[in-house]
């Protein structure tokens, strides 16, 4: 199993960047290797969302489960959290926690996987370090781009 955490401050509100990762729809447009995206199901509580990622001339879908804990102002913080329905996963979990500081917000995200094809694992434990840093510098840019 794959296992990462990572924390970065942005300048930007926990309502904000909450917002940001739960605009699915727009992951295509600036997550280097996000091909499709879609919300199947909208709940009060939580998405159904497909993705499909291509990566190193690999192409797979996934379905996940996305459980929303909303910014409330009184805590200065927001959480989502990612289940794996279906996809070429054996295990998939993530985890974002938005807290509020004074300037901007901590992020912590967590993600934990293992796939189905041990090659496809291979593949991705020797490339993911970078792949989370772009991941999260991808949503770290779409943010100066709608927010400042």
């Amino acid at each position: 199993m794959i296992q990462r955490k990572l924390t970065k401050f942005l300048p930007f509100s926990p309502l904000q960047l909450y917002e940001l990762v739960l605009d699915i729809n727009s992951y295509p447009k600036f997550i280097p290797w996000c091909a499709a995206s879609r919300v199947l199901e909208t709940h009060e509580d939580y998405l159904i969302a497909d993705l499909v990622i291509k990566f190193s001339g690999l192409s797979e879908k996934y379905t996940s489960k996305v459980i929303k804990f909303p910014y409330e102002n009184t805590q200065h913080f927001a959480e989502i959290k990612v289940e794996l329905i279906s996809g070429p996963f054996k295990h998939l979990y993530n985890y974002w926690k938005f807290n509020g500081q004074e300037n901007g917000t901590e992020i912590e995200f967590e993600i934990a996987f293992s796939f189905n094809s041990s090659i496809l694992e291979k593949l991705m434990s020797l490339m993911f370090e970078k792949a989370l840093v772009k991941m999260i510098d991808a949503f770290e840019e779409q943010a100066n781009k709608i927010y400042k």
